[in-house]
């Protein structure tokens, strides 16, 4: 089965190579003059929603305020509504996918042959410079490539790509944040009050669920959201407290239809794609997972709860943002391990292997906590909370846990003050 997988993958990438060769250079010439506006020009493709914001948000900060023209190999799965976001100083030029269907290799493949020609294009001219992903990635690094992660199918610990320097971008301001032009943002405010007149009434918090990759391999599936049920307590309480609540990503509806508050805005007469751009970063609270939805309102400046957070390496972009993680306990004997345990005796949990070999099983937060968590960020967005001395001491101790090799040890998210209190009890003083 492999040799035939090798083959086939042999093939397709020849064929792929080919056609690019040809098509390309035509879609370059074909779109000359909107590649010679911009004096940095972009060879860009990702089929995933949150790499996609990360890589143009770095870009569009890196580059401010010089335009950019990014040439995209488009994925089917890409919302297109993304690009607007940047649309202040980024230009995309879209170059249509033929083989993405087929596989994400072979677009990878694209993205090669547009790399080298762009490079030919942009050899003759003084004026017009190629920026590339790596290029972008390793500016203004608050790591210094230190960054690990553990791989929990083969048991090793590995370099990662080292995204912090997008962070350092962010924190000092510079660039401007993604946001749809007012134009889309009138459309969807219009579409929405046609048909549920009462949401402007009161901010909305965005729950944002995660449930893909269920069956897959064992990092994507532990990313995914708890029990959607686990949440209708919060739900409850926010829109008892100022507050309505809509559902988008992968949220199930039916565990929250029957609060009053609630919305799922299904039958609103926009692309959903648009739709959910709009509620990401218009929101007033972001609720959701380690993946790609919090990307953009946390560069929005809008403040993001990371529930059922994993892994333990793993931290935002804004230092600001607060992560409440998952439980990991041991099946042999029920016991679960504390943040302070996991952090100074079991790295390679917190790196993200071996839990198998440990025989570690993952637990969702419950009810209590994610609504603990929901109270401390709601009072966080109006001001109102207030640290005890006892509190930053809390904090302090827990951002010298993380160790060299993981993201939060740079970019310092903490957990709950709920659950920072607990651990107290458990050696964190």
């Amino acid at each position: 089965m492999k040799f035939r997988e090798t083959i086939y993958r042999f093939l397709g990438t020849a064929i792929v190579t080919v056609v690019e060769i040809v098509r390309i250079p035509l879609f370059l010439l074909w779109h000359r003059k909107e590649l010679l506006k911009s004096e940095f020009t972009y060879a860009y493709f990702n089929h995933s929603f949150g790499h996609t914001v990360i890589q143009l948000d770095y870009l569009s900060r890196l580059y401010f305020p010089h335009r950019v023209t990014a040439v995209c190999i488009a994925h089917p799965d890409t919302n297109p509504y993304v690009f607007e976001c940047f649309s202040h100083n980024i230009d995309m030029l879209v170059c249509p996918q033929i083989f993405s269907r087929f596989s994400v290799p072979f677009t990878t493949t694209s993205e090669r042959v547009l790399r080298f020609f762009l490079h030919l294009f942009v050899g003759w001219s003084e004026r017009l410079h190629v920026v590339d992903l790596m290029t972008v990635y390793r500016t203004v690094s608050l790591a210094g490539n230190s960054l690990r992660v553990g791989l929990e199918e083969s048991g090793t610990l590995v370099v990662d790509d080292d995204h912090t320097g997008y962070a350092r971008l962010i924190d000092s301001g510079i660039g401007h944040p993604p946001r749809l032009p007012e134009q889309m943002l009138a459309r969807c405010r219009d579409a929405i009050g046609a048909r549920a007149p009462r949401f402007f009434d009161k901010p909305f918090v965005t729950l944002h669920m995660r449930e893909k990759g269920v069956g897959k391999v064992f990092a994507t599936r532990s990313r995914n959201a708890g029990p959607h049920e686990n949440y209708r307590d919060a739900v409850s309480w926010l829109t008892q407290n100022g507050y309505h609540v809509v559902g988008t990503g992968e949220t199930r509806h039916e565990f929250f239809r029957d609060i009053d508050g609630y919305w799922s805005l299904e039958d609103i007469d926009l692309p959903p794609e648009l739709l959910n751009i709009f509620l990401l970063t218009e929101c007033a609270l972001f609720i959701g997972q380690m993946s790609g939805g919090y990307q953009l309102p946390s560069s929005h400046g809008i403040l993001c709860l990371i529930t059922d957070a994993i892994f333990h390496r793993l931290a935002t972009f804004r230092r600001e943002n607060i992560l409440l993680f998952k439980h990991l306990r041991r099946r042999s004997t029920g016991e679960v391990i504390s943040l302070v345990d996991i952090y100074r005796n079991h790295r390679d949990l917190a790196f993200g292997y071996h839990f198998r070999e440990k025989d570690i099983e993952i637990i969702p937060n419950t009810p209590e906590e994610i609504l603990e968590a929901v109270r401390e960020c709601i009072a966080i967005v109006e001001n109102r909370l207030a640290l005890s001395a006892e509190d930053r001491e809390l904090i302090e101790h827990f951002r010298a846990l993380p160790f060299e090799g993981m993201h939060l040890k740079f970019l310092e998210n903490r957990t709950t003050l709920h659950e920072l209190r607990r651990l107290r009890k458990q050696g964190l003083l």
